[in-house]
This record gives structure tokens, C-alpha cells and sequence, in this order.
């Protein structure tokens, strides 16, 4: 990943006052597309983000004021394997309950900038970059007792999930003779509609556990 140079002018310089920017791009019930931005920032806010998809700059609006409760440690590593990306929100604020409860944001598209604020100007030092990009894949609340204090979690995972894509349909040559009893006739005819498995807790027809 390459960072702009202001950005490694900065965390090079130390004097670093950090922000965490979550973006979430799903559905509202009615199945049409919906977003949210939430932060760590006291105050809501729009500004331009580096883009997850494209690379550019792109402009997006997020709440804060303890909307973002919890940012989890990602690593860069090499390989294949999809590790679990958890970020908690609020299950108090308005804003983060009716994204989670009055919305579809199972498989829902997610991205994680990291900005860098100037600490004399408390400025941008550039546009917060791209720490990571996947989908969200489970949810789980974190119900508190009487004076104590409850969490939502999304667990993310990255794209290279869509490895993971089983068909339940395939079959073997030889189970496709013994069932048409040897024939080849309409081998090759229209395929039917498979059900396409997502997530780690998926069952066979595409739907969570």
C-alpha cells in the first residue's frame, strides 16, 4: 500500500493525532442501497477519504460522538486466509441502532480510512487512507448489565472471501451417466439456478446460521 507523502512525513514526524473512519454501504429493509459513516471524532463531519475502490478522493459524511466504540489491530500479511476484522459501535447511540436494526448490512460493503490530523491546525495532513476493505459478514450484541456498558460487533471479513464459494451442484462425469443411464442427451442444456454460499456461518443455501 502506498501512503501520500504528507502522510509518511507525518508519521515519521510523531506528533500524530489519529481518527478512525468507517464506512457502510448496504441496504435499508426495502432492499434498495443505503450508507453510513460513523468515526472516532467527537462531531459529525463530511470530507474526503481516499476511496476503497477506486483510489481517488471521494467525498462521504460521518457521525461521531462515540458512534465507533472499538477499532480492532489489522496486519498486513501475505497469503490467502480470510481473517475476522471486528469493529464495535454503540448499541446506545441513535444512529449506529438504526443502521444495525433498521437495515441489511449482512455481506454489506465496508471501509476503513485512518486520517491524520495536524495537532497545531488539528488539520487533515492529507486525505485519510484506505487501512481496510471487505464486507460484513456476521453481527453480535453485546447486551450490558444494569451500570455496565454493551457493544455491537461487526465482524468483517476481506473480499478474498469469495474464494471461499462452494457449488453444491457440481457432479462428477461419471454420476451424470449413471443418472441419465449412460446418455449424454442435453449435456450441455440451460443450467439451473445454484444457491451461492457466503460467509463462514452460511448453510447450503446461501442463508446465515
Amino acid at each position: 500500500m502506498t501512503y501520500h507523502a504528507d502522510t509518511v512525513t507525518a508519521l515519521q514526524g510523531g506528533a500524530l493525532i489519529l481518527y478512525d473512519l468507517l464506512f457502510i454501504e448496504g441496504l435499508d429493509l426495502a432492499g434498495d442501497p443505503d450508507e453510513w459513516g460513523i468515526w472516532t471524532g467527537p462531531d459529525n463531519i463530511t470530507t474526503d477519504v481516499v476511496s476503497g475502490s477506486t483510489g481517488g478522493n471521494v467525498s462521504r459524511s460521518y457521525v461521531g460522538g462515540g458512534t465507533l466504540v472499538k477499532i480492532p489491530q489489522i496486519v498486513d500479511s501475505i497469503g490467502l486466509e480470510s481473517r475476522a476484522v471486528n469493529y464495535d459501535v454503540s448499541q446506545i447511540n441513535t444512529y449506529t441502532r438504526d443502521m444495525v436494526f433498521g437495515a441489511k448490512l449482512r455481506r454489506a460493503r465496508v471501509t476503513h480510512n485512518r486520517g491524520i490530523r495536524n495537532p497545531a491546525t488539528h488539520l487533515w495532513v492529507s486525505e485519510p487512507e484506505v487501512i481496510f476493505v471487505g464486507r460484513i459478514d456476521t453481527i453480535d450484541g453485546n447486551m450490558s448489565a444494569a451500570g455496565g456498558e454493551g457493544n455491537i460487533t461487526l465482524s468483517c471479513r476481506p473480499d478474498i472471501i469469495d474464494l471461499n464459494v462452494t457449488n453444491p451442484a457440481m457432479k462428477s462425469d461419471e454420476s451424470t451417466r449413471k443418472l441419465f443411464g449412460g446418455t449424454r442427451f442435453r449435456r450441455y442444456d440451460v443450467a439451473e439456478v445454484v444457491p451461492r454460499r457466503w460467509g463462514m456461518q452460511a448453510d447450503s443455501k446461501g442463508k446465515a446460521k
